[in-house]
């Protein structure tokens, strides 16, 4: 049980918690996550932000193969405006020659105004990497190490070699826009309800990706993955206040993430007061979530899997404090699908 239901984990700062605290409550729940079996772990990547401190994906996975024995551990994702194709290539190669077949490759890209954040604080983005298409493209020649008749850049082997076997490569994205071109390609899609949470645009985008599909050199099938937050708790009369906390952390990632400097604790959020201009962005935001007791929770996602034609789920775990957010994967472990 558990296989088709992952996490996504953006390495949150709870109530008096500090960075290393953080990281090392964060790969306890990855150690926690291999043992009951759920299917995968990936890596959020977020810049600057004093409240989730996954900067570095890439470490984070590479840190995670090596204490773990099964599971699958990935990027969720990395931003391609942020590196290049071929660099990220190598680091991709090198994980999956440290634990084959383990690796996920999850990319996205920046919005514009992420871009513009990041110009301002001093960031480059690689002028090799301003087309999302290209850049797509030119990643997977470099880790397939195939390039096609109509390939735009330079023919570079990146080492090392890791044949047979094939790194997934999954397309992050919040809309329609680019599922044509995944299906097309043959990689998989990610959709992220939790950033774009809106039921309709995620289920015509899993259509549109479905129908045009077409198998590349791997032969791999169309696979589907949605990212969503889930709300619950072993102490039923907690998750009111648990809601309340993750609402809080929507309203500042949807508006200014970098001003928030740890989740909201549960006895904060239980009479946290929330105006009415939050409590409007926040309704906006009820499809991004799934809230309830542990079989209600199952049944819901169960739901969602029909409703949405997707394959698996990826659950943002981001409940204040350890406790709570271990509790959840216990029971996400424990669901089938």
């Amino acid at each position: 049980m558990g296989q088709e239901i992952g996490i996504l984990d953006f390495i949150p700062r709870d109530h008096e918690t500090n960075a290393i605290e953080a990281f090392q409550n964060s790969t306890r729940l990855l150690k926690q996550a291999d043992k009951l079996g759920l299917g995968r772990y990936w890596y959020a990547e977020h810049h600057t932000t004093p409240s989730i401190l996954g900067s570095s994906p890439l470490t984070l996975v590479g840190h995670g193969l090596a204490l773990t024995s099964q599971i699958k551990i990935g990027t969720g994702g990395v931003m391609l405006d942020n590196i290049s194709a071929f660099q990220l290539a190598e680091h991709y190669k090198v994980l999956d020659s440290l634990a084959p077949g383990r690796v996920d490759a999850g990319v996205g890209y920046s919005n514009r105004k992420e871009q513009d954040t990041q110009e301002a604080m001093g960031g480059l983005i690689p002028k090799q990497n301003a087309n999302y298409e290209e850049a797509m493209q030119s990643l997977s020649a470099y880790m397939s190490d195939y390039f096609p008749p109509d390939f735009v850049g330079p023919e570079i082997h990146v080492m090392p070699m890791t044949e047979p076997h094939h790194i997934p490569l999954y397309g992050l994205v919040g809309s329609r826009r680019n599922a044509k071109f995944l299906a097309e390609n043959g990689w998989d899609l990610v959709f992220g309800l939790f950033l774009s949470p809106n039921l309709e645009e995620c289920r015509e985008t899993i259509r549109i990706y479905r129908e045009n599909f077409k198998p590349n050199r791997t032969g791999q099938p169309p696979r589907v993955i949605v990212a969503l937050y889930v709300v619950s708790s072993p102490t039923y009369a907690d998750i009111p206040a648990m809601e309340r906390s993750v609402d809080h952390w929507i309203y500042a990632f949807g508006t200014d993430k970098r001003q928030i400097f740890e989740l909201l604790p549960l006895g904060d959020a239980e009479h946290y007061p929330l105006a009415q201009a939050e409590r409007d962005i926040i309704d906006r935001y009820r499809d991004a979530k799934v809230v309830g007791r542990p079989r209600e929770i199952q049944a819901q996602l169960r739901q969602l899997k029909r409703e949405l034609g997707c394959d698996e789920f990826m659950v943002v775990n981001q409940l204040p404090g350890f406790y709570y957010r271990s509790a959840l994967v216990d029971m996400l472990s424990e669901i089938k699908l």
